[in-house]
């Protein structure tokens, strides 16, 4: 289960719209960066974890960014890496890992339903699996590990194709 950072007040103004909900995830993103570099755990996971949100409504709407912006589903991947990375820095593994898995099976699902271009979801993938197998050095293995790899490769293998 993913939580929920935004109060419902917030949510449903910044979710109204998509430009303004992309401003605040970019708002956002900088604040939890800043707020990381601090080490204020607290304030960096609010901040991540309300971008995190963003981008998650934001793959259910369409690409509509003709300027060259970064594609929601980058948004979605940077987003819940950072705040997998903040939950890892203040000792909390196991939200680290859910939110790893959470993007990395979002990237699956969006290969298993042909969503996105195969080449961009691939360095998406590799990106993911890198970070999983980073978590897995430094805190060892966890139940689904190795099963979680092979799929990976195996989707790996069909975004070549």
């Amino acid at each position: 289960m993913t939580l929920k950072y935004l109060c419902p007040q917030h949510r449903e103004t910044i979710l109204s719209s998509p430009m303004q909900a992309k401003h605040y995830w970019q708002l956002w993103l900088n604040q939890g960066t800043n707020r990381m570099d601090q080490r204020d755990w607290q304030q960096a996971t609010a901040y991540l974890g309300s971008c995190f949100e963003v981008a998650e409504w934001l793959l259910q709407e369409p690409e509509t960014d003709s300027k060259g912006g970064l594609p929601h589903l980058d948004r979605y991947m940077v987003s819940g890496h950072y705040l997998a990375e903040c939950y890892d820095r203040a000792d909390q593994h196991e939200q680290a890992l859910h939110y790893l898995l959470t993007v990395h099976d979002t990237l699956v699902k969006y290969v298993r339903q042909k969503q996105s271009q195969y080449w961009l979801l691939r360095t998406h993938l590799d990106i993911s699996l890198t970070m999983i197998c980073r978590y897995r050095q430094h805190h060892g293995a966890f139940k689904g590990f190795y099963d979680c790899c092979r799929e990976t490769q195996l989707y790996l293998r069909l975004c070549t194709h």
